[in-house]
């Protein structure tokens, strides 16, 4: 997704980090994690952070054998999820079908502050639930999930998405696209 809406600050609360507290631009980071799994089994889960900036989508060549992409979007900016539709969307899913749709920066609905600016300046509404949720079904994303790394929200529930995600998709004799979790 584009600059700002949040990614960076989901990565460092999925490694258990404090949210922080200015915006800091992403050159390129990773990290590992394991999953254990129902049945016990574990999954080595391999995360990149990085920053694409406009016509700079050969970065994803480095990746070969990527099994997932999180997109994201902000829920307080309509250009954010405009962007991923018609840059990143078409770019991710050359190198890999399975992709999970995240909407960033949930608690600003709830922030009256913002929500005025918003009706004001744009005459609007924070994107919902269900704009999203509608979004992921056109796209053919495996699903769609809410987070807030303000308020640590959705970021638990991710990490676990992730993991069944890619063993679902790695079992799955179906070519065919759809909505693999809800």
């Amino acid at each position: 997704g584009d600059q700002a809406v949040g990614k960076t600050s989901i990565y460092m609360r999925m490694q258990n980090y404090e949210m922080p507290t200015e915006y800091t631009p992403t050159v390129f980071d990773n990290f590992s994690d394991t999953y254990k799994y129902i049945d016990r089994n574990t999954i080595n889960l391999h995360y990149w952070d990085t920053a694409i900036h406009e016509g700079k989508f050969r970065i994803f060549r480095i990746f070969p054998g990527v099994e997932l992409f999180l997109l994201s979007f902000s829920c307080g900016s309509d250009s954010s999820m405009e962007s991923l539709i018609s840059k990143w969307f078409p770019e991710c899913i050359k190198y890999c079908p399975n992709i999970i749709l995240v909407c960033t920066k949930t608690d600003l609905r709830n922030e009256k502050t913002f929500c005025k600016r918003l009706t004001e300046k744009f005459q609007r509404k924070p994107i919902g639930f269900e704009q999203g949720e509608l979004l992921a079904r056109k796209m053919g994303c495996i699903t769609y999930l809410e987070t807030s790394s303000f308020n640590n929200e959705g970021i638990k529930d991710l990490t676990e998405i992730i993991a069944k995600s890619i063993v679902i998709a790695s079992n799955s004799t179906l070519k065919q696209k759809k909505c693999m979790l809800q």
